[in-house]
């Protein structure tokens, strides 16, 4: 493992995603979650508080970029020592703002928890919200929660292995900090909301193409219930 980007809770995932993979590292990201595999072992170690062999899971990828690796950061770094962490250095009324937006999405999300996929992500990604918020989602401990994270990684990171990404970081900062060559392409993280929406959007547009007959029993039948209770249950 020679990357650990510290992710705060974001819609902008698949950005940093991008980011990373841009710069020619094979990425553990989200999408390793909607594996059964993968999602057991997230999961046990949510419902068990333990912690899993990192060197098992996580060994074989250059880079792990994953809501869920700030839980875990301490024990992963223990497992890592001498991976390069990227962390964002941003204003915590901004970060509340930004959590709230990933939360938000999240929770849109639910209602399709019929698709097996969706639904781990969906699992694995709120629990680890309950255990690093504890619980506790009002703007205060957002703040107070992400300033602490922040604060152990600057003590317990070496100040040279250590990136804090700024909102307005380009290419140069993170070639400057990996030693790497600078893509050919736009540099892909702090793309707009917008488009991180569109992204998800057309991901969730390709799952109900795929299994529209299912979606569509599903909402019918959610209109359906909605219907009797209104108008015919007593």
């Amino acid at each position: 493992m020679k990357i650990i980007w510290v992710q705060i809770h974001d819609i902008k995932q698949l950005s940093k995603e991008q980011t990373i993979k841009g710069l020619g590292y094979y990425v553990y990201g989200a999408s390793k979650l909607q594996k059964k595999s993968h999602y057991d072992i997230w999961n046990n170690s949510a419902l068990n508080h333990t912690m899993p062999d990192w060197e098992q899971l996580l060994g074989k990828y250059n880079a792990l970029v994953v809501p869920l690796n700030i839980t875990y950061f301490k024990s992963i770094f223990e497992a890592f020592p001498d991976a390069k962490v990227i962390i964002d250095d941003i204003n915590p009324d901004n970060y509340v703002i930004r959590f709230k937006k990933f939360h938000h999405l999240v929770k849109v999300l639910s209602i399709l928890r019929f698709n097996t996929q969706i639904n781990r992500i969906y699992s694995v990604v709120m629990k680890g919200f309950f255990i690093f918020y504890k619980g506790d989602y009002s703007n205060k401990n957002i703040k107070k929660t992400y300033l602490e994270l922040k604060k152990e990684v600057l003590e317990i990171v070496p100040k040279d292995n250590l990136l804090l990404v700024k909102e307005d970081a380009g290419w140069i900062d993170f070639t400057t900090f990996l030693n790497v060559s600078t893509p050919s392409f736009p540099y892909p993280l702090y793309t707009s909301n917008n488009l991180n929406i569109q992204r998800t959007g057309r991901a969730l547009l390709a799952s109900f193409l795929k299994h529209w007959p299912i979606y569509t029993l599903y909402i019918g039948t959610l209109i359906g219930l909605m219907i009797y209770l209104i108008f015919f249950y007593h």
